[in-house]
């Protein structure tokens, strides 16, 4: 990893944690907060990768799925942008959606990583597992925005120490002879 992405992630790392504790003191007014960190995350998303289409992708053998994906992520994100006049269960219904998924990729990369015999198989397999319980118990407990907004900004407080950690973690080299 170049010193400019371990900057990126570093800087990401830094607003996705003070975000994170921002939501866990101002739990009453946090759901908005919630929705804005979402529709922020999908729209910076969802332009970056219609933009990597078409300064890159375009050339790559499938790069086609690159524009559609950044296309439906693009459209997550504007829709977010209209659920602010809907009723609060509607969105905790479309976080939890997204929990629920994110969760179902990481327990199928985990899978992956096991066939392909990676040491890390087990810590991403158990990420996964425990998005999708959160995922599951979120639905029991839909009426309550400050449960979820707490699940949500407890997620976000792990992925931001994960980026912060990650920064300056040293990568390994591979090098062909």
């Amino acid at each position: 990893m170049g010193s400019a992405k371990r900057a990126a992630y570093l800087v990401t790392g830094i607003f996705m944690l003070l975000a994170s504790l921002l939501m866990m003191v101002s739990m009453g007014e946090a759901y908005r907060l919630v929705l804005l960190c979402l529709e922020l995350a999908l729209l910076i998303r969802g332009i970056r990768m219609i933009i990597y289409y078409f300064m890159l992708a375009r050339h790559m053998v499938g790069g086609i799925l690159i524009l559609y994906e950044g296309i439906v992520v693009l459209d997550a994100a504007l829709f977010a942008m209209n659920m602010d006049n809907l009723p609060r269960q509607y969105a905790m219904l479309y976080l939890i959606v997204i929990l629920m998924v994110s969760g179902i990729i990481d327990v199928l990369r985990g899978n992956e990583a096991r066939k392909m015999e990676s040491g890390h198989w087990r810590y991403q397999l158990f990420l996964g597992i425990a998005e999708s319980g959160m995922g599951v118990l979120c639905l029991f407990f839909l009426d309550s925005a400050l449960l979820v907004t707490m699940i949500y900004a407890v997620g976000l407080l792990y992925s931001a120490i994960s980026r912060i950690v990650t920064a300056f973690r040293k990568t390994a080299i591979v090098y062909i002879e």
